[in-house]
């Protein structure tokens, strides 16, 4: 009888591809909304947008279409295909995930 089987990785699965997050962040007196896509590498089993924005590897996050408002009014102040957001300045963010 062998020991170790030759199919021993049946049943692990390294998932990889990307997801695409509708981000909402808060800093000082803007909303900043637009879409994030995030890489999914190795073993990722826990998946909830929140998880994948608290283990963001870059202080710096990418936004596709993103809109700038003034907290206060909700006024539209720009619109950007993309742009970077700061994650230093972030008060408060959360996100959806969003078909790709």
């Amino acid at each position: 009888m062998n020991e170790f089987p030759q199919n021993s990785r049946e049943g692990f699965t390294v998932e990889t591809g990307a997801i695409n997050l509708f981000v909402t962040a808060y800093t000082g007196r803007l909303k900043i909304t637009g879409t994030v896509q995030i890489a999914l590498t190795g073993r990722t089993s826990d998946r909830r947008p929140s998880d994948l924005l608290r283990n963001f590897p870059d202080e710096y996050m990418t936004l596709k279409d993103a809109r700038i408002y003034k907290i206060d009014s909700g006024e539209l102040l720009e619109e950007q295909s993309f742009s970077l957001l700061n994650l230093k300045f972030v008060e408060a963010i959360y996100a959806e995930e969003v078909s790709a």
